[in-house]
């Protein structure tokens, strides 16, 4: 997506997830060509784990930069424990999503021990129905 030159910052990037439980926060990274790169971290997250939203004010750089939006939310031990058989057995804790522009999202489950592996789309469907 490209903005015009007389965008203002900071600009407000709004989130839509599905299958995210309520009252988590995104962060948004703004990744410039040149430059540091920055992040924020957004409004918690409102409506339905089916369908929330949440806002971030951001700095965008001159020039192209990338947005990558990441959140991270614990689940219940009894999904845990069901999605388990995608991390070698280990009852998982957390699940991380990843959404950067042109490509596919990402998700990676986070085990008790911490041990990260990436989850096939049976187990965020999985996920997104409580098991």
């Amino acid at each position: 997506m490209s903005l015009p030159a007389s965008t203002t910052n900071p600009v407000t990037v709004v989130f839509q997830t599905t299958g995210v439980p309520v009252g988590n926060t995104i962060t948004v990274k703004v990744t410039p060509a040149y430059g540091a790169t920055s992040s924020a971290l957004s409004t918690a997250l409102t409506g339905t784990t089916a369908s929330a939203t949440a806002s971030a004010s951001v700095t965008l750089p001159t020039g192209p930069s990338t947005l990558q939006a990441t959140v991270t939310y614990t689940i219940v031990a009894s999904l845990g424990d069901i999605l388990s058989r995608f991390a070698q057995n280990e009852r998982v804790q957390k699940i991380t999503l990843s959404a950067l522009p042109g490509s596919a999202s990402k998700a990676t489950l986070i085990t008790v021990s911490g041990k990260r592996f990436e989850a096939p789309a049976e187990a965020l469907q999985i996920a997104a129905s409580g098991g």
